[in-house]
């Protein structure tokens, strides 16, 4: 899937496919994240998109996929490598986002948002420590939020 098809849908389609793109990239889909988040700030710039439904409907979707990460690894974690082998990957990740984590302390999980690969890793890491739901899901919100944020902003403001 090119990014330029992607983009399109989103003009096309609007925020459902926003939301969906958002979604299916924060779970581990090989979609470029950032740059639907830029292009989405864009079209805010451009009058297509209004930034409030725009940044809240972004959050919810970024913070909605790191909590399906967090409790899929959480509970479902031996099903669901032995269901989907090719998923195996993850957990190379989720223990290099742990180290991540371990080293950085609550914080890890905000900023690990803005480090590609680490920011799925952290969710599914968390999940199979069984991380403090709480802390955990204050952490996601904080990160997700600057992330959002950061993207959002920065394509409104260069268009």
């Amino acid at each position: 899937m090119t990014e330029a098809l992607i983009l399109g849908w989103v003009a096309c389609y609007g925020y459902p496919i926003l939301f969906i793109i958002l979604l299916l990239g924060i779970i581990g889909f090989p979609i470029p994240d950032e740059v639907v988040l830029f292009y989405a700030g864009t079209l805010i710039a451009k009058g297509v998109f209004s930034l409030l439904p725009t940044f809240l409907l972004s959050v919810v979707a970024v913070l909605f996929g790191s909590l399906i990460n967090y409790f899929l690894a959480a509970f479902g974690k031996q099903k669901l490598f032995a269901a989907f082998p090719k998923w195996r990957f993850l957990i190379g990740k989720s223990e290099r986002s742990l180290e991540f984590v371990r080293k950085y302390g609550f914080w890890g999980i905000p900023v690990s948002y803005f480090i590609p690969g680490v920011r799925i890793g952290v969710s599914y890491g968390a999940g199979v420590l069984k991380l403090n739901r709480s802390q955990y899901l204050i952490g996601a919100l904080c990160g997700s939020v600057a992330w959002v944020g950061v993207y959002l902003l920065t394509g409104y403001g260069i268009s």
